[in-house]
């Protein structure tokens, strides 16, 4: 199971099936989105996967929007791009393109600033949008984390860059389990060494653990682990997320047993949190990678303002999608939700488990966060895709819409989808090539 993990890249993840956040965002090749994707949630950092984005009193009709390109030797390549519509009618200048030789993750205050993590270098830096309308380099040297233990800043594409204030902006380190404060507004930009503090609350003894989701809620950021049993390598009845309050630092843990590998986390209407599995967990578990105390394919809650799951929140994946390989939750209007349900006939092995999971055999699923069970349906008119899916939240003008983000299997090319109607998924800005990622507003 841990070697199924260690094959998808957040990036082709979120870009290819969205997230991400991962955003930028939610599912990875280097480890596992928003998708990116995860991404923020209103209140403050903003990444380009599932979740939301911080609305700014202007109407908004300007985004930063990410895409990832296959260099000739078939890696991925981070882009950023300024775009004026979001809708069919828009385009996306790729020539003009600012472009990674790597993969990456993006945040941004939503100022026309964007903040980039990178996967081959220790670093963050600071792009802007200029006079010409295109994104510059505002920085003679990015930040340098190498100090702190850090080796990669891309933190497999989840929105590990957050924003508390303008002089005060978080980096969390997913290797090290700890939280690095910086100024970002300072030229250079430079470290409180005496701010940071440690999430070492997630590491649980006996098990395997990496990082599975940051989720923005308001004043909270939840960085959310993934767990598995360090001697058999299967997956455990184990979610663990770390509450981090930016007002005033402090951390809070939330446990539970009833489910695992969580993947992505996506809000309701009343700013209830939803926390579902990954898509490996199903998969896996399909290919013989699990024992007794590896959970089914699942979703819990932690309500509005409280610090534990719900006792009496339970969505059992395998349950209502009749046995079927399920996974990836993303963001919808009204309480929805979606996953991806596996489409194909090939029965899953050992041998071929990463094979299903990039078939591009797997359709979308909407579901009523609110009653699961009974909404459990096929989302009509979304393309089958693999199996990492991805979503968004942002601003268009000033209405709050979100998108489902289709990329094409063979990782070039894609689409937004506008599920403003959570069950009639509407076609909007299409990408001519490379794998789709999340648009973050500029006010």
């Amino acid at each position: 199971m841990l070697s199924l993990l260690k094959t998808q890249t957040r990036v082709r993840a979120c870009a290819l099936a969205v997230t991400c956040v991962f955003t930028a965002a939610a599912c990875d090749d280097s480890d596992d989105t928003t998708d990116a994707s995860n991404a923020a949630d209103a209140g403050g950092g903003n990444d380009a996967g599932p979740g939301d984005n911080d609305a700014g009193p202007e109407p908004v009709s300007q985004w930063i929007v990410g895409s990832w390109l296959l260099d000739p030797d078939g890696d991925y390549n981070g882009s950023l791009m300024v775009a004026d519509d979001l809708g069919a009618s828009g385009s996306l200048d790729f020539d003009n393109a600012a472009v990674w030789p790597a993969d990456f993750t993006y945040s941004s205050p939503g100022n026309g600033t964007v903040f980039v993590g990178r996967e081959d270098m220790p670093v963050i830096e600071r792009w802007a949008i200029n006079d010409d309308g295109q994104l510059e380099n505002t920085l003679d040297e990015p930040l340098d984390l190498s100090a702190y233990g850090v080796t990669s800043t891309m933190g497999r594409s989840q929105p590990v860059i957050q924003f508390v204030d303008e002089t005060h902006a978080y980096y969390i380190d997913n290797e090290n389990f700890k939280v690095i404060v910086f100024n970002p507004q300072a030229s250079p930009m430079t470290v409180y060494p005496d701010d940071g503090f440690s999430l070492g609350g997630l590491d649980v003894a006996g098990q395997g653990e990496d990082l599975g989701s940051v989720f923005r809620s308001g004043d909270r950021i939840f960085v959310t682990g993934r767990y598995w049993d360090e001697v058999t390598e299967n997956t455990t009845n184990l979610v663990k997320t770390a509450i981090i309050d930016v007002t005033n630092g402090s951390v809070t843990y939330a446990q539970s047993d009833r489910c695992g590998l969580i993947g992505a986390v996506v809000d309701d209407d009343e700013g209830n949190l939803y926390f579902g599995s990954h898509p490996g967990l199903s998969v896996g578990t399909a290919a013989g990678w699990a024992d007794e105390n590896t959970p089914p394919a699942c979703i819990v809650r932690i309500k509005a303002g409280e610090d534990e799951f719900d006792a009496d929140y339970f969505v059992n994946l395998d349950e209502i999608s009749d046995g079927k390989l399920v996974g990836s939750l993303m963001p919808g209007a009204d309480n929805h939700a979606y996953v991806m349900q596996y489409a194909g006939s090939t029965e899953v092995t050992s041998e071929n488990s990463r094979t299903v999971l990039w078939s591009g055999e797997w359709d979308a699923y909407v579901l009523d966060l609110h009653d699961a069970e009974s909404t459990y349906a096929k989302l009509e008119g979304f393309p089958k895709a693999v199996a990492y899916g991805s979503g968004f939240r942002t601003t268009v003008g000033t209405e709050r819409v979100t998108y489902l983000i289709y990329g094409d299997p063979s990782g070039n090319g894609g689409a937004y989808y506008d599920v403003s109607n959570p069950i009639s998924p509407v076609k909007a800005l299409e990408f001519e090539k490379g794998g789709p990622g999340g648009a973050l507003p500029v006010h």
